[in-house]
């Protein structure tokens, strides 16, 4: 809804996940992010797993993100501080920085931090998703017929493995999103710009990482 973000690490998932859905702690726990759950309601939310970990290692994998990135909602400079309590003024003068952040002009550094972790973001998606591209690759017949997946649009994404030339095309971007783990701008402007699209998946078979190099284009192109 507003493009804001928060952070947070826990070993249990489901405990964490109950207190963000339970409006006594939402209630009780004046933080930014439980009242922006209060306000917006959970459902002009998303939940996104960046990173799996050692439960040990959680707090240090999220101060590290906390480090290099700002997170809208994430009043505590340290990972794993105690809520509620009284701020002193170096905090306070990082909350308020926090804030006019938005508006500031980030440096080239800064952006490829971002385009990196989105990167990662997706690649832990494509390696957990239920839907595999093998798969799909599978289904394209000897004489080369194109294989079509999903319910058929206006429009559909064509996405061409470029070590083999195979086409599958997804008959909506909503289609091609749940394949390649991708938000719907992400996808658009790869299909505009002709870049290669990198898609992560496992080798069961020989046990190791494969990782493809697509060429995503819009359906009317051919």
């Amino acid at each position: 809804m507003n493009g804001k973000t928060y952070l947070g690490s826990t070993a249990n998932g489901k405990k964490r996940l109950h207190f963000y859905f339970d409006k006594g702690s939402l209630l009780t726990k004046k933080t930014p992010i439980y009242m922006a759950l209060l306000k917006y309601g959970h459902e002009n939310f998303t939940f996104e797993i960046i990173q799996y970990c050692e439960p040990k290692e959680a707090v240090n994998v999220e101060q590290t993100y906390l480090d290099q990135f700002d997170f809208d909602y994430n009043i505590n400079p340290k990972a794993n501080s105690i809520l509620g309590y009284k701020h002193t003024e170096e905090t306070l003068a990082k909350m308020k920085g926090r804030q006019n952040f938005k508006g500031k002009t980030h440096s080239e550094e800064t952006k490829q931090r971002s385009r990196d972790l989105a990167a990662e973001v997706r690649k832990n998606k494509q390696l957990n998703n239920k839907i595999k591209l093998s798969n799909l690759f599978k289904q394209v017949s000897s004489d080369g017929k194109i294989f079509r997946f999903g319910k058929i649009k206006k429009k559909g994404l064509i996405i061409t493995d470029i070590s083999n030339n195979q086409s599958v095309i997804c008959n909506s971007l909503s289609v091609a999103k749940s394949v390649l783990c991708a938000n719907n701008d992400t996808l658009l402007n790869y299909a505009k710009n002709g870049h290669l699209f990198s898609y992560f998946e496992l080798d069961t078979l020989n046990k190791c990482l494969i990782e493809r190099k697509l060429l995503i284009t819009f359906e009317n192109n051919l």
